[in-house]
Parts: C-alpha cells; structure tokens; sequence
C-alpha cells in the first residue's frame, strides 16, 4: 500500500511539472499513438481543438504525411530517442484552417510500462518560429549583399579598367601634344620667315595693291593663330610638370583685379558689364600662374562669346565651401545646348565658330 501511494505521489508530482514546465508536453498512447496528456503549453499551438482520447493522425490530419508523425511512429517501434532541431511542421489555423509554417526543437522519447515494454511516445517541443524566420531573413540578406558586393567588385573592375584606359590615353595624348608643339615651330617660323621676306622683296607698288595686301595680311594673321595655338599646346604639355611642383598660398581677389585690368581693352570694347565679388581674404593654395590663366580664360571666354542682342553682363564670384572654394563665372552671352556642354572642355572643341579661337583654352583650364 505505500509503494503504490508513493508512485502515486510521484505520478501527480510529475504530472504537476509537466502541467507547469515551459516546454509543450505530450503523452502519446498506444500504437495508435492517442494523445493521452497534454499540457497548456501544448494545447495552445491547437487552439479550439479537441486532441485528448483523439489518436494523433485524427486529431492532426494535416501532420499524417509529415516527418513528425513518421518520427513517432519511429520512436514507438524501435524505442530509439529522436531529437530535432527547427523542424518545419505546418499546422492548420483554427479560424480559416490554413496551413501557416511554425518550426519546433523536438525531442521524442519512448515510454515504457512496468513489464519494459515500449506503450507510448513523450514529446516534448519547444516553439523556434520567430528565430528561424529571423535567421532565414538574415541569410537571404546575406545573399542579397552577396549579390550586390559582385555587382560592385565587377563594377570596380570595368572602372579599373575603364581608368586604366584613360590613363594611356592621357599619355599618348600629352605625348602627341608635345610632340605636336615641339615638331611644328620650325615649320611656322620658316612661313614667318619666308613671310618677311616676300614684304621685304616685294616692289612698294606690288605690296600696296590691294589684292596683294590682302594675301599679306591673311598669311600674317594665320602664322600668327599658328603660333599661339602651339604657344597654348606647348602649356597644355608642360601642364602635368606644374602638377608636381607645391602649391602655394595665393590671395585670390588681386588676381582677379589684375586679369580685369588685362582685359580691360576687350571689356570696353565688348560694352560688358563685370561685376566682382571675391572677398579680400581668400587664399587659394594653387599655382600663381595657372590660377591667373583659369581666371583669364573664363573671363576672357564670357566676354568673347556675347550675345549681340542684348547688354553683355558678366559676374564672377567666389565662395568658401567647408573643403574648398567654389569660383563662378556667369555670363548672359550666347548660352550652350546640353550636347554642347558634354563638348565644352574637350581638346580643340570650338562651339561657336563665328568668334576667333583654338579650343585650347578650356582644355587647359579643365585639366588645371
């Protein structure tokens, strides 16, 4: 009588862990396995639904194909122990009966009676839905990044190679302009030369004919375009020496002045309204003479490309940024078309063919 109340006292005091455990706990019975006990944990994955005296397969008939009924039935027939991690059951939703993807740790054991035999399976599982779902997001984030770390690796590399590309270009051409510059002064100081002395050859009254004049003064002009624009090829190819040597303080205002005062015969003769605002104070770490030769091309650009239909105004400004200082020449002159701004600082690149120019000057600026 008193073992027999022992176990009963040990039957309730297990009943009762099993009521408060935090773990879903169920007692299949039988071969049939029939949920013989269950706990709250348990019944709340099914609510509204009847599972006590049910067997397994009629109380969970969306589980009757799935792993876990097949793994109790395992369990129950070899009485071996089976623990699984994160496995996917679908159960069905009490309100609508769709079947909605949970995930559970399980661990099921057999249950044996007092003669050793296996009579039933205890399951105990404990719900990881929420950090499956988590992992699984994280590593479809983690394909994602893979994805976009390839586009940008096969991105960085056409820029490499794109960059590479350019940079052989830029050789061969600094190469070619060099070469362009050094091997065309002979050549155009002969014309010059041959030039002067045709005027000096020439009898007084076959130079004042006028036809004659004439060719005179267009060889004149076109020796000396020659001339300036190897003078601007030349600076184009010793642009990149400049580049090495340190830059130094230069106070940006009296620069301004000093090209304002250089183009003063153009600016009265063009009727161009200039206005300056550039602050006293500054200082621009840049070579003198390159900083003078953007400032003059700028200015020299927005006065020659005027428009004839209106006052020729023109403003420069200059403005201290956080990094750097942001220098604007503003004009209401001829204007540009977006295609012709794609071409604005392109090597020989004339827009407007009616003003005198080598498209030089922009280049060089461009590359300052």
């Amino acid at each position: 009588v008193l073992a027999r109340r022992g176990r009963e006292t040990q039957r309730q005091q297990l009943q009762r862990l099993f009521l408060e455990a935090p773990a879903a706990i169920c007692i299949l019975q039988g071969p049939e396995l029939v949920y013989e006990f269950l706990n709250p944990r348990y019944q709340q994955f099914f609510p509204n639904r009847q599972l006590l005296g049910k067997a397994l397969r009629d109380a969970l008939p969306e589980l009757v194909d799935h792993a876990a009924y097949y793994t109790m039935r395992h369990v129950f027939d070899s009485g071996e122990t089976v623990w699984q991690q994160a496995l996917h059951v679908p159960l069905k939703r009490t309100e609508d009966g769709v079947l909605e993807d949970r995930y559970f740790n399980y661990i099921q054991q057999p249950r044996y009676d007092e003669q050793g035999r296996i009579d039933g399976v205890l399951v105990f599982g404990f719900e990881v839905t929420e950090l499956v779902e988590m992992r699984q997001q994280v590593e479809r984030l983690n394909r994602e990044l893979a994805a976009i770390n390839a586009e940008l690796t096969a991105t960085n590399q056409e820029l490499g190679t794109s960059n590479a590309q350019l940079t052989r270009t830029n050789v061969e051409l600094d190469t070619f302009v060099y070469t362009a510059s050094h091997d065309l002064k002979a050549p155009i100081t002969n014309i010059e030369s041959i030039v002067l002395a045709l005027r000096d050859t020439l009898p007084a009254a076959v130079r004042q004919d006028e036809v004659m004049a004439h060719l005179l003064e267009l060889l004149d002009n076109t020796v000396a375009r020659f001339q300036f624009t190897i003078d601007q090829l030349t600076d184009i190819s010793r642009l990149q020496l400049a580049h090495v040597g340190p830059a130094e303080p230069v106070t940006l205002a009296p620069v301004v002045e000093a090209v304002r005062l250089d183009l003063a015969p153009a600016l009265a003769a063009a009727g161009t309204d200039l206005t300056v605002a550039v602050a006293p104070e500054l200082v621009v770490p840049f070579s003198p003479a390159n900083l003078r030769s953007i400032v003059y091309n700028l200015l020299s650009n927005a006065v020659k490309y005027r428009a004839a239909d209106r006052p020729s105004r023109v403003q420069l400004r200059a403005d201290q940024l956080p990094h750097a200082i942001r220098l604007t020449v503003q004009d209401n002159g001829l204007g540009m078309s977006e295609a012709q701004q794609r071409q604005l600082f392109g090597l020989f690149q004339r827009l407007h063919t009616h003003v005198e120019g080598t498209g030089v000057g922009l280049y060089i600026t461009k590359r300052m």
